[in-house]
């Protein structure tokens, strides 16, 4: 009985270890694991907010680019600048008689339609004879601003004007503008240099409303959990979320908390933000001046790509997720800090709950094991003793054993039974033995069989695949194979339109097959230029390629790839035609846009794409003329910083209307 007693212990000692193993394992792991995940995709989904923010503001950037140039080439605006000098009398009238005929309020009117900031012009090189200043200044309407011209000529905005020969617009704060550091506005400034092309002699100026900034970011409500920060490329805050008006709970500047006031709902339902996590927010500008922001700033600026560097740090005893991401052309930075502790919050919670359930499980099963082993353990031990009789041969038990609830009855019962088991296993596996070697031959056979035959399915199945890349692209390729074929929307979409046709048809009259091998051989180089520049060929009809970009991952550069690869296709026509008998000439149409593409067909299929825009990049194409690559507009806006675009006639196409298109001519060294 004492060795009963003691591996009854045993087994409960040793069942708490083992229940309470995985219990720390469901506590800790899931809660670290699941923390990780939920900062990692916390990271990839600012990580897109700021991108897409990013891309807004370079949106906007572009736009006033565009302006700003408009502006400057315009009639009124040299009418402006090149009018004769004025005596204070001529000014004055000038300002409140002659304005309107000379231009500024034309440029007024061109300019409200465009954005709701107030316009005004700043001649460096026309003395002003009212105020008797070396500078002059005309606005578009009446405001409170005013302006040292001394100041924004110190203003590294200014500088870097100066330094960079490329007139650009630049985004920036200026302390010389009478603006109070509070009320921050985005202002873009545009330098005009004159006929000579060398010293600034007017900058255009552009002072955006104090909401220019929010009203990107206001659609994004997760933003809110954190603070987002928007500076210039000289380090200066545009905007920030927190603290605003847009609070719901009041900021208090000295302490630098959020307070909650007689009233205040602390866990507000529709604010979507309690008390508690206002409270964790930082409101400290000074966090951007701290080493783990500028050694982030410093890591992404020494990256190649522009995907947003994100990192988490220590600032003030508290932790926060921080994301960074620069606008490529405004050079607007983008920071956001995220409480850590908002992301673990939930998590922390839902573990503590886990963990108590199962402490309470556990105790539940130690109780139940106890009573389990000193129940009915004896019974175990009784019946493991008569196990041990049955294997020695040994079939004599006690008649009374009060111990055991089987009398002798059924242990005789169970004695015949297992003579009997045994000995008919011993004749089947006398049995089985000559029939098993016998089967694993057969088996063994038929295995080589199955692998030479499988072996064949797959090279079947390869040269099929194969076959049908050809027809559609790999993605829609799984899709069919999955029977997943739907019809699909893509938004943001390159298209490319590329008609080849002959110079010298001398060469290849009545031999079509000729020229079906050189096409052939023309659109096979098409393909491998695509595939590089990560395009995607849909079809060719006849003589025309059709490719897209962009259109199974959003690629924020499809534009730019299509761009460079329908470029490529032109250099490499005309490579080849110096030295091939049958030489080709092509004209290409580009545009970007939305499509739906969709699987034709069930047993002859093929994959197409449809749309107004598919049909626009057709009509570019047709307007164009031999070796050119017409655009539209909306390629034209993205592409223009890095290669050489001209304008190009303007054509009526029946139920599109106008439609306005420029010349790719080439990449920007």
């Amino acid at each position: 009985m004492r060795n009963k007693k003691q591996f009854s212990n045993y087994i409960i000692m040793s069942f708490i270890p083992l229940v309470m193993i995985p219990v720390l394992i469901i506590a800790i792991f899931p809660y670290s694991g699941t923390t990780k995940k939920m900062i990692e995709k916390t990271k990839d989904f600012y990580s897109d907010v700021l991108l897409q923010i990013t891309d807004n503001v370079d949106l906007y950037y572009n736009r006033y680019d565009s302006i700003f140039k408009n502006i400057g080439e315009s009639k009124l605006f040299q009418d402006i600048i090149n009018r004769p000098a004025q005596t204070a009398i001529e000014q004055v009238s000038y300002l409140h008689d002659g304005v309107e005929e000379t231009g500024i309020k034309g440029l007024t009117n061109l300019v409200s339609s465009k954005t709701r900031g107030s316009f005004c012009v700043i001649e460096l090189n026309r003395p002003d004879a009212i105020k008797k200043t070396s500078f002059s200044i005309i606005r578009s309407k009446e405001d409170n601003s005013a302006f040292e011209i001394e100041g924004i000529q110190n203003e590294p905005f200014f500088l870097k004007m100066k330094e960079n020969s490329d007139d650009k617009p630049i985004v920036a704060f200026s302390y010389a503008v009478d603006i109070p550091v509070k009320d921050r506005r985005v202002m873009f400034f545009y330098p005009y240099r004159g006929k000579e092309k060398k010293e600034i002699e007017t900058i255009m100026l552009i002072l955006e409303m104090q909401d220019f900034l929010p009203q990107l970011y206001e659609g994004q409500t997760g933003v809110k959990l954190g603070t987002l920060y928007l500076m210039d490329q000289f380090g200066n805050v545009l905007d920030k979320n927190h603290p605003s008006v847009n609070d719901y709970y009041d900021y208090d500047e000295k302490s630098g908390e959020y307070v909650l006031n007689p009233g205040d709902d602390p866990d507000d339902e529709f604010e979507g933000m309690s008390f508690a996590k206002y409270q964790m927010l930082n409101t400290d500008e000074k966090i951007l001046l701290s080493k783990d922001v500028e050694k982030c700033i410093e890591k992404y600026e020494q990256q190649l790509s522009f995907s947003p560097e994100c990192k988490v740090i220590n600032y003030a005893g508290e932790k926060y997720l921080f994301i960074y991401m620069k606008a490529k052309d405004s050079q607007i930075q983008a920071l956001y800090f995220h409480p850590l502790k908002e992301i673990t919050e939930s998590i922390r919670h839902l573990t503590l709950k886990i963990f108590l359930i199962i402490l309470l499980v556990l105790i539940a099963t130690v109780i139940v094991t106890i009573f389990f082993c000193t129940r009915f353990f004896a019974e175990i031990q009784n019946l493991a003793d008569k196990q041990t009789h049955l294997l020695n041969d040994d079939y004599t038990f006690q008649k009374d054993d009060s111990s055991s609830n089987f009398n002798i009855r059924e242990f005789t019962e169970l004695n015949d039974s297992l003579n009997a088991m045994a000995n008919a296993i011993s004749r089947a596996n006398i049995l089985f033995k000559g029939k098993s070697e016998k089967q694993a031959k057969d088996i063994e056979a038929q295995n080589n069989e199955i692998e030479l035959f499988n072996q064949a399915i797959k090279r079947e199945e390869k040269k099929a695949n194969d076959v049908l890349l050809n027809v559609v692209p790999g993605k829609i390729l799984e899709d069919i194979l999955s029977d997943k074929v739907a019809t699909e929307w893509f938004d943001n979409v390159g298209i490319m339109f590329c008609e080849i046709t002959e110079i010298n048809s001398e060469f290849s009259n009545g031999n079509s097959q000729l020229v079906m091998n050189e096409l052939s051989q023309v659109f096979g180089k098409f393909d491998s230029i695509m595939e590089c520049n990560n395009c995607t060929r849909i079809k060719t009809v006849g003589n025309v390629y059709f490719a897209v970009s962009g259109i199974f991952e959003q690629d924020p550069r499809a534009v730019l790839v299509l761009a460079k690869a329908a470029e490529e296709c032109r250099k490499y026509i005309e490579q080849r035609n110096l030295n091939a008998e049958i030489k080709f000439q092509i004209k290409i149409g580009m545009n970007l846009g939305s499509v739906a593409g969709s699987v034709i067909g069930k047993k002859r299929f093929s994959y197409d794409l449809f749309g107004e825009d598919v049909n626009i990049a057709w009509y570019l194409k047709s307007n164009a003329s031999i070796g050119q690559i017409a655009i539209s507009w909306a390629i034209y806006k993205l592409i223009a910083g890095a290669f050489k675009c001209s304008k190009h006639e303007s054509f009526n196409v029946e139920g599109y209307g106008v439609l306005e298109s420029y010349l790719l001519e080439g990449e920007l060294t």
